[in-house]
């Protein structure tokens, strides 16, 4: 069966097909759908971000979960859900441990911070990852769906566990400008090497001003602009 691929609606695609594609195809896909989009990540929720509600995220081994669009994903399917999903961490921990999945107490505990910040952090967090040559950037829904269900070989596709992104991933800033790899500081970028899931990136700050800092100078220079004015009309009004 032929699948069908649909570039129109800023070049969205069918899974099948992205798995199809090489990775440079799917780069140049992805760069012209974030140039289509204009426009960049809601000022409203940005707005909420402060350096310690960023999180960094690896979508699966080799990147294999990020062409399932506009989710995050998490793997240690031998975490209990119920567990997590009724906060009931020591129980988790205990259970983890006994599967041997982690032996040392410091990866454990390690895995269960990872597992327990996609349980529980709030929609006001913004997500970020690094694919196809940008920074990528979402929130997502507090909501965790369960994907494994007994089937190794299918979670290492889908990954065990879900959050829907409010809206979409985006690789841009609030003026619309590409948030490209190769324009980014090393504070930035450095966290791309981290081997574990999810960690809080130390370049956060660095991150926030890079998407932020030119739409607030704008913002700056039009209150300082309107204030002249408003001084210009009140003393001819005085003259």
């Amino acid at each position: 069966m032929t699948s069908k691929t649909t570039l129109s609606n800023c070049g969205q695609i069918s899974l099948t097909c992205v798995r199809q594609m090489s990775s440079s195809l799917r780069q140049m896909i992805r760069r012209r759908a974030g140039r289509c989009w204009k426009s960049a990540v809601p000022q409203t929720l940005l707005d909420r971000v402060s350096s310690d509600a960023v999180r960094f995220i690896k979508l699966g081994r080799k990147s294999v979960w990020w062409p399932l669009a506009n989710t995050l994903r998490l793997g240690f399917r031998q975490f209990d859900f119920a567990f997590g999903a009724a906060g009931e961490w020591e129980k988790a921990k205990e259970k983890f441990a006994s599967t041997g999945a982690r032996t040392g107490a410091g990866d454990i505990t390690r895995t269960l911070n990872q597992v327990r910040d996609f349980f529980e952090l709030p929609e006001s967090v913004l997500w970020c990852t690094m694919e196809d040559a940008d920074v990528w950037l979402c929130f997502a829904e507090t909501k965790v769906v369960v994907l494994y269900t007994g089937d190794d070989t299918a979670e290492q596709k889908q990954g065990a566990r879900m959050r829907r992104a409010i809206d979409r991933w985006r690789n841009t800033e609030l003026n619309g400008n590409r948030l490209r790899l190769d324009s980014m500081t090393t504070k930035i970028t450095k966290v791309a090497s981290f081997q574990e899931t999810i960690c809080r990136p130390s370049g956060a700050s660095n991150l926030l001003n890079r998407i932020q800092s030119s739409a607030h100078a704008r913002a700056a220079q039009a209150h300082e602009e309107l204030v002249a004015a408003n001084v210009e009309r009140f003393s001819a009004s005085r003259a």
